[in-house]
């Protein structure tokens, strides 16, 4: 069972939104990512992923700053990237997070 992590921040907003994951790096140790889902409106959930570290005492965390935040046309598809993404390559990630409905041109 998961046990939701003490965070310590000041925005209220990351308070009150569903912790999926917290995934601590196995080689920096005391840093790792903290993955939020939201909903923006009755369909859209937004996944959210803020950098943490560790204070010092068991299973409390220093929120920093947001490292990424992607829309999801459902929960569905929201759940499924967040459960790939502690496996997932930076390439991987850049092509998930890249806005199909944008040109790419090369210059």
């Amino acid at each position: 069972m998961f046990n939701l992590p003490t965070l310590i921040t000041e925005d209220s907003l990351i308070k009150s939104m569903n912790i999926e994951a917290l995934v601590l790096n196995p080689v920096a140790k005391g840093v790792g990512s903290l993955v939020v889902l939201s909903s923006d409106s009755a369909t859209e959930k937004i996944v959210k992923i803020y950098a943490v570290e560790e204070t010092g005492n068991e299973n409390e965390y220093i929120v920093g700053f947001k490292l990424f935040e992607s829309a999801f046309e459902d929960e569905k598809y929201a759940q499924e990237f967040i459960e790939y993404l502690p496996s997932m390559s930076a390439i991987e990630l850049l092509f998930v997070t890249y806005d199909l409905s944008n040109e790419f041109t090369m210059h």
